[in-house]
């Protein structure tokens, strides 16, 4: 608390000297922004992470974070790394889940770090691995099942 009344009273003493040299507006608006972010106003939290392997289109991922309920589809990028960011956000504190809702034709991927519980203003690590599916099996939505059932 001392430390904090010291830290007020020195940039009190500085304002003047920063008034003349056209500074006090920005010390004045950064110190209200710190506020009203530290108060929980800040737009939280992004979610995403890496895709490996993705060498045809059609992988659709799905968010799940309290009222947020967001699908992104990913398109073949010849099995490069990926980033990707869904564009809704998710509340801190609260749950999140991502999950593949469609895989890309001929290939099965796997997600990690796939739920949890949203504690920092980013989470980049729920990541999608792509390998080559096994032949003669089909995705109907659910489960892969055998193509001559």
């Amino acid at each position: 608390m001392r430390a904090a009344r010291a830290h007020g009273a020195s940039l009190m003493r500085m304002l003047p000297v920063l008034g003349m040299l056209g500074l006090a507006g920005v010390v004045t608006n950064s110190l209200a922004a710190e506020r009203i972010f530290a108060d929980g106003f800040e737009p939280c939290c992004r979610l995403g992470g890496e895709v490996t392997g993705l060498t045809a289109s059609g992988l659709v991922l799905h968010l799940a974070a309290g009222v947020v309920s967001e699908n992104m589809t990913l398109v073949a990028n010849d099995g490069s790394l990926q980033l990707y960011t869904f564009t809704s956000t998710a509340t801190a504190g609260g749950p999140y889940a991502v999950t593949v809702t469609a895989q890309p034709g001929g290939l099965i991927c796997t997600l990690s770090n796939a739920s949890g519980i949203v504690v920092s203003p980013s989470i980049e690590n729920i990541n999608a691995d792509c390998v080559a599916g096994p032949p003669g099996l089909i995705w109907d939505g659910g489960a892969w099942d055998d193509a001559n059932w």
